[in-house]
């Protein structure tokens, strides 16, 4: 007996889905394809469910990468040069993301991923060659030189780097969940921040933060309650808190607090 199957109805969503699987498959790849102009409108945007700020969740993968120093010789070749290496990498995909989609990109994006690579890591490059190698030579024992060098690239990855790119790359995420140029920098920059042990310390909208955690709570008025239960609750993610895996509690090292929106306790509630 031949079996037939029927054919699913076509809808609209499904080639839009689609095209937003091989968008990002591109993107991945560093390609970027054309979108389609939406017209404009004076509807207001919906309020978003805050699910695109995970994207900048980096998972714990490895140790601190200047743990790996145990002579005075692995100053060069683990720390200066490894490091090294890495920001070449990253400012050479910037590069070549930027000069292969010269007519896709976005004029003042273009501009920004062109300043971050050809200024802020050249920046960060010089400083890890002069200023933290020159403070690493007066370390006596391989304990001072692990801590020299764990405040010196704290220095390096939070004015050079996280300052400069990631902080405008969770502005414009915040107003473009789906800005394929951003997506593929915060990929690339992920993966190197990962690399050195660099991991974030995660929180959840509907949590409270402890005081051992490295976050600065945000008020608004858009989050008033009059449940004092709901007070200091988290209602949204501004930006995740960045450390090494060996150092995320509060009296240890920090990269980068972070910043989250809590609930008001309003007049209706109690003092």
């Amino acid at each position: 007996m031949e079996l037939t199957q029927e054919l699913a109805p076509f809808k609209v969503s499904d080639a839009e889905e689609l095209l937003t699987r091989v968008r990002a498959l591109f993107r991945d790849k560093g390609i970027l394809l054309p979108t389609r102009v939406q017209p404009k409108t004076d509807k207001p945007k919906e309020k978003s469910d805050g699910a695109w700020i995970k994207a900048f969740i980096i998972p714990s993968k490895a140790q601190a990468f200047y743990l790996a120093i145990k002579s005075p010789n692995d100053l060069d070749t683990v720390l200066i040069a490894n490091l090294d290496q890495k920001l070449s990498a990253l400012k050479s995909d910037i590069d070549r993301f930027v000069d292969d989609n010269k007519l896709e990109l976005d004029p003042n994006i273009r501009s920004k991923l062109e300043t971050f690579a050809t200024g802020h890591i050249s920046k960060a490059k010089k400083f890890l060659n002069f200023g933290l190698k020159k403070n690493l030579r007066g370390c006596n024992t391989i304990e001072e030189m692990r801590e020299a060098a764990g405040r010196g690239c704290v220095t390096l990855l939070k004015e050079h780097l996280l300052d400069r790119i990631m902080t405008p790359l969770y502005e414009g995420l915040h107003d473009d969940h789906e800005q394929a140029a951003y997506l593929y920098v915060l990929d690339k920059v992920n993966g190197f921040l990962s690399e050195l042990g660099v991991c974030t310390v995660n929180v959840e909208v509907g949590e409270k933060i402890s005081e051992d955690m490295p976050y600065d709570l945000m008020k608004s008025d858009r989050y008033i309650t009059d449940d004092p239960e709901q007070k200091d609750m988290v209602k949204e993610i501004v930006r995740y808190a960045y450390a090494f895996e060996e150092n995320k509690g509060a009296d240890n090292l920090q990269i980068m607090d972070g910043e989250v929106m809590v609930a008001v306790l309003g007049q209706g509630g109690a003092q």
